[in-house]
């Protein structure tokens, strides 16, 4: 599907290119496809998902199994003004560090290394070797204490939800927004359509009413009358084709489009029946309801911020 709306958009944008004046037939799906492929607010809560994507991916990354190997050379040289000698002194370390979130939320921590100098005088050289590891435990006791250190697992994962149910609430608004205004093109169309063959109505009936006066067989007040009538459909007219304009060019704003670009309308009405009951629909739309989903999120977050700040003064146990 994606692979279909990249090739029927990029077909539209060179063809609006080579032909700006030539008319482009859509239907409400090619429509859809176009707007969610050219729309910049889509573009956008696209790009935030996959922000939101990459840094649950490092924060996982972060708190997994860890392996940093790390190494640094120095010299130091010292001259003592007593004894007027010299010593030069080389450091060298080499060490791993990996870090890992336990089951029951504690953060254990390994780091290990070896260390090597030496120290090199006129008269002998010496070398040292320092091997070291250390373990860390660090539990929290408490419930709200546990939470805490598995916060930013929990606020990656909220986030990235939260970026996908904007990406879906900007699709749907999209989506929305685009049919509404298709129909609304489409009414509009037809509305110009009747107030154009209306006012060629009226312009028959002022001259068939301009010779009836000739004759004799009306009174002038009908000419006048009929000539009312017509200057009343020009304007309704004139007033159908501005909203005309407008709408095509809220739907070529809507698709992404240039608003030089004509379009015809595939005027089909497309209709589904659902064969579900009331109470069933209401449920499955509060179930489905991405806005329902977001203020579930926000209101977990809230419950959890005040059991965070509960925990200050819970203790911690901590082994080393």
């Amino acid at each position: 599907m994606r692979s279909k709306i990249i090739i029927l958009g990029f077909a539209i944008f060179f063809s609006s290119i080579g032909n700006a004046s030539e008319k482009l037939t859509i239907s409400l799906k090619d429509a859809i496809s176009i707007a969610l492929f050219n729309n910049p607010n889509i573009k956008n809560a696209n790009n935030n998902l996959e922000v939101a994507k990459r840094n649950l991916e490092a924060i996982y990354k972060k708190h997994q199994l860890n392996v940093a190997l790390e190494s640094k050379a120095q010299k130091k040289r010292s001259k003592t003004s007593l004894a007027s000698s010299t010593q030069d002194t080389y450091l060298t370390s080499l060490g791993s560090t990996w870090s890992k979130i336990t089951p029951s939320s504690g953060l254990l921590t390994l780091s290990q290394g070896y260390g090597l100098s030496k120290n090199k005088i006129p008269s002998s050289e010496k070398f040292l070797s320092n091997p070291f590891i250390s373990i860390e435990l660090n539990q929290p006791l408490s419930r709200e204490g546990r939470l805490q250190q598995r916060l930013p697992f929990i606020n990656g994962e909220e986030e990235f939800k939260l970026a996908n149910i904007d990406y879906r609430l900007t699709e749907e608004q999209l989506v929305f927004d685009v049919i509404n205004n298709y129909y609304q093109l489409i009414r509009i169309k037809r509305l110009v359509k009747q107030t154009e063959e209306q006012v060629n109505l009226s312009k028959q009936l002022l001259k068939w009413t301009e010779s009836r006066l000739k004759l004799g067989y009306v009174p002038k007040l009908d000419v006048m009358n009929a000539q009312m009538q017509l200057s009343c459909d020009r304007d309704f007219l004139i007033q159908a084709q501005e909203e005309k304009g407008g709408s095509q060019r809220k739907l070529l704003q809507l698709l992404g489009l240039n608003e030089d670009i004509e379009i015809e309308l595939n005027e089909e009405i497309e209709a589904m029946v659902l064969n579900e009951n009331i109470d069933k629909s209401i449920d499955e739309a509060i179930k489905n309801s991405p806005e329902v989903q977001k203020a579930e999120i926000e209101l977990l977050q809230i419950k959890r911020n005040i059991d965070i700040a509960k925990s200050i003064n819970k203790p911690t146990l901590i082994i080393s």
